[in-house]
C-alpha cells in the first residue's frame, strides 16, 4: 500500500479520506471549530460568541481621512474602529491635514494590539501641497505615503498596507488604497508620475480595494478598507489612511455578547467620521472594518486567516 499527502499549507492534521486500488490518501482540511464574521458597514454592533468559542483573533481598520479643501476645521478625519473596547484591538482612524503648506501629516491612523501598522502619511517633509490620499496600515507595515502636487512622492505600502495616491499636477489628488481583512498579503502600489488630467488610484494591499482616481474637478475616494481620500481641485490637503490593528488569542465566554465599532470614512459622519463640511471636493476617505476569526491554528497576521 501506498500513501499520499496532499499538502495545502495550512499546518492542520491531515484527515484520513479514501482507499482506493490500495492507496491510501490523506488531504489538510480546514478545522471543524473554525469560525469568523465580518463587519464592513460603519456604525456600532454586538456580536455573540458561539457555542464552545473561548478566545478570537481581530483585526481592526480605522477609517481614512477624506481629502480636503485646504481650509478644513479638524471634521473630515476617519472613525476609529475596535472590538470590545478601545484598549483591546482598534485601528485608529486616519487624520485630517491642517491648512498651509507643508502642511502634511507626520503619520497616518496608528493601532492598538499585538501588532499592525499605521496609516500612510500624506507629502513629504519638502515645502509642498500633498494631495494623494495616504493608504491604510498593513499587517506589519505603514501604508504608502500620498504624493505632492508637484513631485511625484508617493509611495508603496510595506508589511501588506495600502498603496499611496497620486493625482493630477497643480490640480486634485487621487484616493490611498485600501487593506484587506485575511490577513497580511501583497504590498499596495503607488503610481510613480503625477498626470496631466488623471491621477492614479494607489493600489490595494493584502486584497483591498484601490483608491479611486483623480479627475480635473474632484479628488479620489480612498480604497476600501481605510484609504485615504485625495484633496480636493486646486492642490490643497489629501487625507491620512486609517490604521491597522490586530490582536491574538483574545478570551471570550461562550453565550456573552461583545461590542464592535466600525469606523466611517472622513466626509461621510458615520459613526464619528467628519462630515465633510469643509470637505469641497475633496475625495471621501475609505470606511473601515473588523474581523473576528476563532478556531485552532489559526493567528494574525497570516496563519490559516485567509480562509472562512
Amino acid at each position: 500500500m501506498s500513501a499520499t499527502f496532499l499538502e495545502s499549507g495550512s499546518g492542520l492534521p491531515a484527515t484520513f479520506r479514501t482507499i482506493t486500488g490500495g492507496q491510501a490518501t490523506f488531504y489538510y482540511a480546514a478545522s471543524a471549530d473554525w469560525g469568523s464574521v465580518s463587519y464592513t458597514t460603519p456604525g456600532t454592533y454586538s456580536w455573540t460568541a458561539p457555542a464552545g468559542v473561548t478566545s478570537v483573533c481581530v483585526v481592526c481598520i480605522g477609517g481614512g481621512a477624506s481629502g480636503t479643501n485646504g481650509t478644513g476645521n479638524g471634521t473630515e478625519y476617519g472613525g476609529n474602529s475596535y472590538f470590545i473596547n478601545t484598549t483591546t484591538v482598534m485601528g485608529i482612524g486616519g487624520p485630517r491635514n491642517a491648512s498651509g503648506v507643508a502642511a502634511g501629516v507626520t503619520a497616518g491612523g496608528g493601532y492598538v494590539g499585538d501588532g499592525g501598522g499605521f496609516g500612510g502619511r500624506v507629502g513629504s517633509a519638502s515645502n509642498n501641497w500633498p494631495i494623494g490620499g495616504g493608504g491604510a496600515g498593513g499587517y506589519s507595515g505603514t501604508g504608502g505615503r500620498g504624493t505632492d502636487f508637484n513631485a511625484p512622492t508617493a509611495t508603496s505600502g510595506t508589511g501588506g498596507a495600502g498603496g499611496g495616491g497620486s493625482g493630477i499636477s497643480n490640480n486634485s489628488g487621487a484616493g490611498g488604497g485600501g487593506t484587506g481583512l485575511f490577513g497580511q498579503g501583497a504590498n499596495g502600489t503607488a503610481s510613480a508620475t503625477l498626470g496631466s488630467t488623471l491621477g492614479l488610484g494607489g493600489g490595494g494591499g493584502s486584497g483591498g480595494t484601490a483608491g479611486s482616481n483623480a479627475t480635473t474637478t474632484s479628488g479620489g475616494t480612498g480604497g476600501l478598507y481605510g484609504g485615504g481620500g485625495g484633496s480636493a481641485t486646486g492642490f490643497w490637503l489629501g487625507g491620512g489612511g486609517g490604521g491597522l490593528g490586530w490582536k491574538n488569542n483574545i478570551p471570550i465566554t461562550p453565550g456573552n455578547s461583545y461590542t464592535v465599532v466600525v469606523g466611517g470614512g472622513g466626509g461621510t459622519g458615520a459613526n464619528g467620521a467628519g462630515t465633510g463640511t469643509n470637505r469641497g471636493n475633496g475625495g471621501l476617505g475609505g470606511g473601515g472594518a473588523v474581523r473576528i476569526v476563532w478556531g485552532s491554528n489559526r493567528a494574525f497576521p497570516a496563519m490559516n486567516v485567509g480562509l472562512p
